[in-house]
């Protein structure tokens, strides 16, 4: 357990993870404000930036149930069906003067609440706006399996982001990617423009900004690692342990005492 822990906090070792709160730097909604971090050496490898939320529960089941798989799949349900699933939001909405009716699309809490803060990121020594890129971020059966074609071509550009807030966190405190950065970073400072759009103005909520680079175990966490290696040191004590009472208390002498 020793070796694996330590192979793991290693390999954690070559991997960045910058987290930079923003929600009470940016104030009230709407707003703009400026954030920055520093990068000390150049990163080669792809780099990730994820938004993080705090108390916000995605895994509420009247906010879980409040989408319209067949509106996504391009079935076309009734009104009725419509406002069943996507309840308790309307989906539905009629122009006082012509009668007209329009629809929410996508339809429901999931889609309705979707994040919308935006981040532009800039090398401040150089004034080069760092390209975003947001293709394939979502995963493929998001894209293909759950979404007809039609309902993406409605959803337009919003199609990745709005695919990535609408598969629901586990935890009241989650990050989901927001865009990649294809190839890395040179070391520098860098600001970050923030559209602070998306309220969070509630006892305890927060967001964060953060950038980060994963490796095949995923982005950089020091705790699996560092319970392995405690654990492997605490199995060679007690084993060192029964190791001395062997050897060092005759067997007979301990049945004697029995």
């Amino acid at each position: 357990m020793i070796a694996i822990g330590s192979f793991f906090l290693i390999s954690n070792s070559n991997l960045i993870d910058i987290s930079l709160r923003y929600d009470d730097v940016c104030g009230d909604t709407p707003s703009t404000c400026e954030l920055s971090f520093t990068l000390k050496e150049d990163v080669t490898d792809p780099i990730n930036i994820y938004y993080g939320l705090t108390y916000f529960y995605q895994n509420h089941k009247e906010y879980m149930a409040s989408i319209s798989p067949a509106q996504l799949l391009g079935q076309d349900p009734s009104d009725s069906e419509l406002e069943l699933d996507c309840s308790p939001t309307d989906p539905i909405h009629y122009d006082p003067d012509s009668g007209d009716k329009t629809y929410d699309v996508p339809c429901g809490l999931i889609y309705q609440s979707q994040f919308n803060d935006t981040f532009t990121i800039t090398n401040s020594g150089t004034l080069d706006v760092v390209t975003l890129s947001k293709t394939d971020i979502v995963p493929d059966v998001d894209k293909n399996e759950r979404v007809s074609k039609d309902m993406r071509s409605t959803m337009g550009s919003n199609f990745e982001d709005a695919q990535v807030w609408a598969r629901p966190a586990a935890l009241p405190k989650f990050r989901k990617l927001y865009r990649r950065i294809d190839d890395g970073l040179v070391a520098g400072t860098y600001s970050v423009s923030v559209s602070n759009n998306f309220p969070m103005e509630y006892q305890g909520a927060s967001k964060e900004f953060v950038v980060a680079t994963v490796n095949s175990w995923g982005v950089k966490n020091s705790f699996l690692p560092l319970t392995s290696i405690v654990a492997g040191g605490i199995s060679v004590l007690l084993a060192a342990l029964g190791l001395v009472v062997e050897y060092c208390i005759p067997r007979s002498k301990r049945y004697d005492d029995l």
